[in-house]
């Protein structure tokens, strides 16, 4: 059986096209995660809600997964009561608009437990991937933590988790901040730490409106409880181009595959 004359050199020549666009196409990196604790036990317990001000840079990025520091690493979550759970929010800090959550334990499951730096976090997906804007100001949070201890500066012991910005996709910022009352993001001034979060925007609140609470001390990178994991958008330019090379490479071979009588 002989091919058509050009079938296998035509064949060759998409296939390294396509090969040649998906060599160009910047790299689907793995997920980040943001916060690495440097300690194993926590230090203190605060049942209302605090957490760390991060900013987006130069390229929008997913959240994938929420994330909350194990006490111990003893695969135990105290909650305030069988029913409800410790939750993790993502906000943003210009609106003062919750973005995203996941509820853990008190009776919702506590995840997948993962060894983070030195101590263990659980971690639960995203039904859908958080998009967060490039040039954005974000708020990680942790609330009803009953007598589950976290890690905060001032305590004995206690050392500052390590940050991971996924080479520059995020930046953290600020001092820490925390609210005197549940489901609630402080809305303090934060134009120190980069962002515009001035003026009070339900259901956030001033210094003396609402449950108030506070800007904390510093550094960004206080606490160690909330967490979360990141990725950068996938660019879908290149990712397109490669499933229309793909698509024409298959309809040439099945074109050109039609055999004809040998001469």
């Amino acid at each position: 059986m002989i091919f058509q004359a050009g079938w296998r050199g035509r064949w060759c020549g998409m296939a390294a096209a396509v090969v040649g666009l998906a060599a160009g196409a910047p790299a689907v990196s793995a997920d980040v995660i943001g916060i690495q604790p440097n300690i194993t036990t926590g230090t203190q317990v605060f049942d209302n809600t605090f957490g760390i001000d991060f900013n987006v840079n130069a390229t929008a990025v997913n959240v994938t997964q929420l994330g909350v520091f194990d006490n111990a690493g003893d695969g135990v979550l105290l909650t305030d009561s069988p029913t409800q759970p410790i939750v993790i929010q993502v906000w943003d800090r210009d609106t003062g608009i919750a973005l995203a959550s996941a509820s853990f334990a008190g009776g919702t499951g506590n995840g997948t437990q993962a060894t983070v730096g030195a101590g263990k976090v659980f971690f639960k997906p995203l039904t859908v991937p958080l998009t967060l804007t490039a040039g954005g100001h974000y708020y990680i949070s942790e609330d009803f933590a009953g007598t589950e201890k976290f890690g905060n500066v001032g305590n004995a012991g206690y050392v500052n988790p390590t940050t991971n910005d996924g080479g520059g996709l995020i930046s953290f910022v600020g001092k820490g901040r925390a609210s005197n009352g549940h489901n609630i993001m402080f809305n303090g001034s934060d134009a120190a730490s980069g962002g515009t979060s001035a003026a009070p925007a339900p259901p956030a609140t001033s210094a003396t409106s609402g449950p108030g609470g506070f800007l904390d001390g510093g550094p960004a990178a206080r606490y160690t409880g909330p967490n979360f994991q990141f990725a950068a958008v996938p660019e879908p330019a290149s990712a397109g181009l490669l499933g229309v090379a793909a698509v024409g490479l298959l309809a040439r071979r099945r074109r050109g595959s039609t055999p004809r009588a040998a001469e």
